[in-house]
């Protein structure tokens, strides 16, 4: 009966830490998932600065496409002769000595102009 009674008392102890092991991991896991939830450095956060970097990205890539234009155009500006004529004459509205500037404008300009003499009177 002695022998009964100290297997009995085996089986309990190990149950008992069995229990206590399973509480510390509930525990920890517990503290894990309040950690990742919870503070400066929870998953909100994470995603917040994911999307952060989503558009910075686009933004540097946006910019990248205008540097590339910028390039282009600097370097019809040295190399060009022609290039720059053309800006001249399409921007800046200038002539050689011997030609008239004929402007005409769009449909849209033509019916905004319509429409101011139109409220005037």
């Amino acid at each position: 009966m002695l022998k009964d009674n100290i297997v009995f008392k085996t089986d309990d102890s190990s149950k008992i830490k069995k229990r206590i092991g399973i509480i510390i991991a509930i525990i920890f896991l517990s503290l894990i998932v309040l950690a990742f939830f919870t503070g400066d450095r929870n998953i909100r956060h994470f995603l917040q600065l994911k999307n952060q970097i989503a558009e910075l990205e686009s933004e540097i890539k946006q910019l990248e496409e205008e540097n590339a234009k910028l390039e282009e155009t600097i370097n019809l500006i040295n190399e060009d002769r022609f290039y720059i004529e053309k800006i001249a004459r399409e921007e800046l509205k200038k002539a050689k000595k011997d030609e008239i500037i004929i402007e005409f404008q769009d449909e849209k300009e033509l019916k905004v102009e319509e429409e101011e003499k139109n409220n005037n009177n």
